[in-house]
């Protein structure tokens, strides 16, 4: 794709750390658009605050330069920060038109702001939603000031952000600017950015200070305005220089800038669902094992109590009616009675003698009619005398009956033993549910996997740094803080540091998930995971629109 020399529309991405002199370069850039010279009124598209001091009088000179570009006036941010914080809350773009070439300069909020890790994850957004606006860029314009050696964990991540927000070919398109140059011999940071494996191969270098009008200086001497004059016609060859580089590089189209970002943040959601699902799972087999545990100790329990009856037995009796025969003697009486059926049949009888058994004067016995006895009907020759009467005798008996079995509970035994057995079957019951929340778990858990295979390898093939390797000396770093700031309350502080261990967790889950991804061929989704995907793609953007009309309406 060749730029059109004749209608050039050059659009120009701004990105530096928080401090880098952003908003400084893009104002000195306008200057150079509009060829005006070191002593002209500037034009000014973003408002600034300056501070000079002066050396006779040991004072500070605090002087704003404000916008005078009547279609920037409304892109004004709060300008009482300090260079410490982002003086840019959102994406600006300032287009400048003049004959044969249109400059768009995005602005974009710094990186590193001093509100956190959050807020540097909004100003990604509003960079990506910056280059969507214009469709394509040029280049990406990092501005680093010449004096700026740190290769610190915070600038390190910055650098590796900023490179994981754009795709592989991006890396064709790096233009860095040098600020803060006094000299081209002289540029300090070149071997910090070098050590990050910054694109070094298209450089340009300014020196901002020389924006400042001369009618702001007290005591101007014509010393150092020969020094600003010089500074100004040397960021002019650079300016120059800057839009020759630009166009003749490739535009980058802003779409798959978009998709990357969207396919990152969908991955990091991911990843952060699924560490709340692993951390969740973990909690639930640590409940598991602690119950099973627990069940164990009632088992023990049970068995324990499990003799709290003894059975005793007690021999048993039954009253019984019996009956026994004895012989009562009636001396000197006698009675009549038969030995056929053994019946008296007359008592006492009044004969004079005692007759034995067939007697012929036991006819004359009053039962007795005759040969017969009218008692028994039996011959009298059956009958006899006797002195002895036979009498039965009936009693009550106590008669064997077995035995009795009765049980003696242990009350104590057998509250332990009804205890025991109901926490028992209650623990089983809770290791049943907490199976199934388990299994429900790693059911979600391998779906999500497979999502994040699937987006690894989008990103990998897309972003010129997938991951940032720096990420965990950035937590460390920012842990330390935490704990060394005083200006927080212990509350506070544990919040934050508390927040920066999940954060850590979930990158090194991440890690996991990558390594694992990378020796996994399972990265094919079916049609309602991919479905699922657009879906989440499309309320994350919706959720960032909001969010940066939000912010537009601020």
């Amino acid at each position: 794709m060749e730029p059109n020399p004749a209608n050039l529309h050059i659009k120009l991405l701004i990105i530096g750390r928080t401090g880098a002199g952003k908003s400084t370069f893009i104002n000195s850039l306008i200057q150079h658009f509009h060829g005006l010279k070191y002593e002209d009124v500037r034009k000014i598209a973003i408002t600034q605050n300056f501070e000079l001091l002066n050396l006779e009088t040991r004072t500070t000179k605090k002087f704003q330069l404000k916008c005078n570009i009547e279609e920037f006036r409304e892109k004004q941010s709060d300008c009482d920060k300090g260079q410490q914080c982002s003086q840019t809350e959102r994406c600006n773009i300032y287009t400048l038109k003049r004959a044969g070439l249109t400059l768009s300069l995005i602005d974009t909020p710094g990186l590193g702001d001093t509100r956190g890790m959050d807020q540097d994850k909004k100003n990604v957004a509003y960079i990506v939603d910056g280059v969507q606006q214009l469709g394509d860029f040029n280049s990406i314009c990092l501005v680093h000031k010449s004096s700026d050696i740190r290769t610190d964990v915070i600038l390190k991540y910055l650098i590796e952000e900023l490179k994981g927000m754009l795709t592989k070919e991006c890396k064709n398109n790096f233009i860095v600017c040098f600020t803060g140059v006094v000299s081209k011999n002289k540029i300090d940071a070149f071997s910090a950015l070098e050590t990050m494996l910054i694109p070094l191969v298209n450089i340009t270098y300014f020196e901002n200070d020389c924006l400042i009008p001369p009618q702001q200086i007290d005591n101007f001497d014509e010393e150092y305005g020969d020094s600003a004059k010089v500074y100004w016609k040397n960021n002019r060859r650079n300016f120059d220089k800057l839009i020759d580089i630009a166009s003749k590089m490739i535009p980058q189209n802003a779409k798959k800038i978009k998709e990357l970002h969207c396919n990152k943040s969908i991955l990091n959601q991911l990843v952060m669902k699924e560490t709340d699902k692993i951390l969740e799972q973990k909690q639930k087999q640590d409940s598991i094992t602690i119950t099973k545990n627990q069940v164990n100790v009632y088992i023990n329990e049970i068995s324990n109590n499990s003799n709290h009856t003894d059975i005793q037995s007690t021999k048993k009796f039954k009253k019984v009616q019996k009956s026994r025969v004895i012989y009562e003697s009636i001396k000197p009486k006698k009675a009549t009675q038969c030995c056929t059926c053994e019946k008296l049949c007359h008592y006492p009888c009044d004969l004079d003698d005692v007759y034995g058994k067939g007697d012929i004067n036991l006819k004359g016995c009053y039962c007795m009619s005759g040969d017969n006895c009218n008692a028994c009907s039996h011959n009298y020759s059956s009958h006899t005398h006797t002195q002895e009467i036979k009498k039965t005798i009936y009693f009550d008996d106590d008669e064997d009956d077995g035995f009795n079995y009765t049980s003696i509970v242990n009350a104590a035994k057998k509250q332990n033993y009804d205890n025991a057995t109901q926490q028992k079957q209650f623990l089983e019951s809770r290791i049943a549910t907490l199976n199934q929340e388990v299994a429900r778990l790693k059911d979600g858990i391998d779906s999500s996997f497979k999502k994040i295979n699937f987006l690894y390898f989008q990103i990998q093939n897309q972003s010129m740094s997938p991951i940032n390797q720096y990420f965990l000396e950035l937590i460390d770093y920012k842990i330390d803080e935490a704990k060394k700031n005083t200006k927080l309350t212990l509350d506070e502080q544990d919040s934050q540091i508390e927040s920066f261990k999940k954060a850590r967790e979930q990158y090194l889950l991440m890690q996991e998930r990558f390594s694992l991804a990378q020796k996994s061929s399972v990265c094919l989704l079916n049609e309602n995971e991919m479905n699922e995907l657009e879906i989440q793609k499309k309320e994350l953007m919706s959720k960032e629109a909001e969010l940066l009309n939000l912010h537009a309406k601020r």
